[in-house]
């Protein structure tokens, strides 16, 4: 096992990784360490901990020492010193006429190295400027050309929320963005309007892309004829975020419809069937595990998924009453996942936290706690059938069926499993975390839970990385409890 400490030289910038060596640290604590640049004054974000010494890619540089308040002024003074040598690298750059745009400078802490940022459109035949910079402040000068998004970070300034720009407030790396992720969400693709202050893609447009995607996965397409209350109708829109679904009806009037009462409506008169089991059986397929998840929407708590084997050819009177999970009344729910544990061949469960969901996403997320269910199966499936995705990470035949849960038999067993499973967590974070309703709503966003969100804010349970609640982290709201003051709950 190594031990390791984490730590940034800069608000919004990458954690880097170094040896504690045995100095006692803590979470904002500022420490001295020597990098490629020289002794650099660092704030530690992550806590001396162990890991497996194979995660670590190469030997870590030791923590020189802990700040003094020596360290502290004299990063002080070097910031003043600077602003003073941006000033003349700037008046440098006018002389030399050079097509560039100075951005920054930051000194080492021994003052010795000064490293300036600059942008330009191409590159920059810098020496001269070097060796004269280099000659009126007595440092050794490194310059280093920045891209427009590391330009903004740089920077700063506000973007078009009216908020600090991302990449300067929290954003660690740029990950990839593309047009397709403002068609996903239906922006418009006026470049005006969905382009940042560094003139590329923003940043945003990638947070709730997967998301959308699994979203829109499940919701039924454009032209597609449905069946809803009102009677039958076409698809002509739909909202992925309310999940409901835009219907244009036989007399040319238009209503909105949740997505659920729509699959009710259409599957109201089917029953989930063994038809998908027996194709695999006539394969040779002995051990079937059918898996769905539950929690995907909710703002709070983790998501579950359930991988259930049942026996081949079972003939079991309740069977007749297993339906999709949403389906079901909670009573109802409860007497089949009893029933189900007593006659499965094998019932995996895989939960997965909220940090996960807000650092992974909760797609990835979704597959990893389907991935966990079937880890923890006691016997190992020979074939999946999963809900409406797939899970390439396992290396098993594997088929992804839509509406599964209303239409094959070892998915909709799964959905009561997880759900029942889920419901009983939630039951047990409400009385670690009171005030939200967590038994009732389970964590999902209804006025209720809405209601107690806004009054107290989010718990240590909620989704960071969901809305309302990172609109109330972004807002600087209290977050309720304070830290700490949680209780744990055993899953």
């Amino acid at each position: 096992m190594s031990e390791i400490v984490g730590l940034r030289f800069k608000k919004a910038c990458r954690v880097y990784y170094f040896d504690p060596a045995d100095i006692e640290l803590h979470p904002d604590d500022y420490v001295v360490v020597e990098t490629a640049r020289g002794l650099e004054l660092g704030q530690v974000v992550i806590a001396p901990k162990q890991v497996i010494a194979s995660d670590v890619s190469k030997p870590l540089k030791p923590v020189v020492r802990k700040a003094t308040p020596v360290d502290i002024e004299r990063t002080k003074e070097l910031e003043v010193k600077e602003k003073e040598a941006l000033v003349e690298c700037g008046k440098l750059a006018s002389e030399f006429n050079l097509p560039m745009k100075v951005l920054s400078a930051e000194y080492s802490l021994d003052g010795k190295r000064l490293t300036v940022f600059f942008s330009a459109e191409e590159r920059i035949d810098f020496r001269e400027l070097v060796r004269q910079l280099a000659g009126r402040l007595k440092v050794r000068v490194e310059l280093r050309q920045t891209g427009p998004r590391d330009e903004a970070k740089l920077i700063g300034g506000l973007g078009r929320c009216g908020r600090t720009l991302c990449c300067a407030s929290f954003l660690n790396d740029f990950a990839p963005v593309s047009i397709r992720m403002a068609k996903e969400q239906n922006l418009p693709l006026n470049p005006m309007k969905i382009s940042g202050c560094c003139g590329r893609l923003m940043c945003c447009l990638g947070y709730e892309s997967e998301l959308y995607h699994a979203m829109k996965g499940k919701l039924p397409k454009n032209g597609q004829r449905v069946s809803v209350a009102a009677g039958a109708g076409k698809v002509i829109g739909s909202n992925p975020l309310k999940e409901t679904v835009m219907v244009e009806l036989e007399n040319e009037a238009t209503v909105e419809v949740p997505l659920s009462e729509i699959v009710r409506l259409i599957n109201s008169c089917l029953k989930p069937s063994f038809a998908e089991e027996r194709i695999l059986e006539r394969q040779g397929y002995r051990y079937i595990a059918g898996i769905d998840e539950v929690g995907r929407g909710a703002l709070a708590g983790p998501v579950v998924a359930a991988a259930v084997i049942l026996p081949l050819h079972i003939d079991i009177p309740w069977l007749s009453l297993v339906r999709d999970s949403k389906q079901l009344s909670a009573a109802r729910r409860q007497f089949l996942s009893r029933h189900l544990h007593k006659s499965a061949v094998a019932i995996g469960i895989g939960y997965v936290s909220h940090e996960v969901i807000d650092s992974r996403g909760i797609v990835k997320a979704t597959r990893l706690a389907m991935k966990i269910a079937v880890d923890r199966l006691s016997l190992r499936p020979q074939s999946l059938l999963i809900d409406y995705m797939r899970l390439p990470e396992v290396k098993l035949p594997q088929k992804g069926v839509v509406d599964g849960d209303s239409l094959c038999f070892s998915i909709a067993c799964a959905s009561i499993v997880a759900k029942v499973a889920r419901d009983r967590l939630m039951v047990k974070l409400d009385k670690a975390y009171p005030g939200y309703g967590l038994a009732r709503h389970k964590g999902y966003g209804t006025e209720a839970h809405l209601t107690c969100l806004y009054c107290k804010g989010p718990s240590p349970i909620h989704r960071r990385s969901f809305r309302p609640v990172r609109d109330m982290i972004t807002g600087d709201l209290v977050t309720y409890p304070p830290r700490g003051e949680g209780k744990e709950v055993n899953i």
